[in-house]
């Protein structure tokens, strides 16, 4: 007889069995990497390595002397005190923001420039406390310094450095005094020479005679011809002129030099 086969279980070892196949596990390392159009994700940073260095430090270029200092040294050595002054500051404050050289050529600039204004400074006060003095009137009160342009009729003033003979000589200051106090000349006369142009020196003298001459009388009271009295006068010089110095001063004193106390106008003599 047949026996029919069996429905339970085989003999030997059995393994179940998968329709759909053997699925796939992930790997033993890790996640596997996932296939797509757009290829593998990018790798993880990695935050434990050593960056890159940043290459060699590059030194700054030295500068150079600072401009202002230059200027300002060369400005005090010429005497541009104040322009110096300024200079000099500038390029001390430059130099010490930014570096560079020339801080010596500006405290240099710096004290040349202080010196002159000190200098400018006490020229003017020495000029102005030895300036003759006028009362309201315009008389000379106190003995003092005038310049040339600044002599007015009636000024009596000690002798300037006397001429040679007939030998001219340049006059920039002289010295005013009362004219009750001694003196050499006395301003009797101003006129103005009516020249477009510097005439030259022989017709300034010959211009500035004729002035005096004809002034003479009106202040003296008598001619000059008739006088004993000594006549001098100031005229322009070229340089003068073309300075704007047009007039001549006529000087009445008395002869031989000598000095007098008193003015001589009305003198008739």
């Amino acid at each position: 007889m047949t026996q029919p086969p069996s429905w339970g279980p085989q003999p030997g070892p059995q393994h179940p069995t998968d329709p759909y196949g053997t699925p796939s596990g992930p790997p033993a390392n890790g996640p596997a990497p996932q296939s797509g159009p757009y290829g593998p994700p990018p790798a993880a940073p990695m935050y434990g390595g050593a960056h890159a260095p940043y290459g060699p430090y590059a030194p700054q270029a030295p500068q150079g002397t600072n401009g202002f200092a230059i200027a300002g040294f060369v400005l005090g050595l010429i005497g541009g005190c104040l322009l110096g002054l300024i200079f000099s500051i500038i390029g001390l404050v430059q130099i010490k923001k930014r570096g560079g050289s020339g801080r010596g050529l500006a405290i240099a600039g710096l004290c040349l420039s202080i010196a002159w204004i000190v200098a400018v400074a006490g020229v003017g006060v020495w000029a102005i406390a030895t300036e003759a003095d006028r009362d309201t009137n315009g008389s000379v009160v106190h003995r003092g310094d005038l310049t040339a342009d600044d002599i007015r009729v009636g000024d009596c003033i000690k002798q300037p450095d006397p001429p040679k003979g007939t030998e001219s000589v340049q006059i920039s200051s002289v010295q005013a005094v009362p004219c009750s106090e001694p003196h050499d000349l006395e301003a009797y006369a101003e006129s103005a020479l009516i020249y477009t142009s510097y005439p030259g020196d022989t017709e300034v003298t010959a211009a500035a005679e004729r002035a005096c001459t004809d002034r003479f009388t009106a202040f003296v009271g008598t001619d000059m011809a008739d006088s004993d009295l000594a006549v001098q006068y100031f005229h322009p010089t070229r340089r003068s002129w073309a300075l704007g110095d047009h007039d001549v001063t006529c000087l009445v004193g008395e002869p031989s030099g000598r000095t007098t106390l008193t003015t001589l106008r009305g003198a008739a003599r």
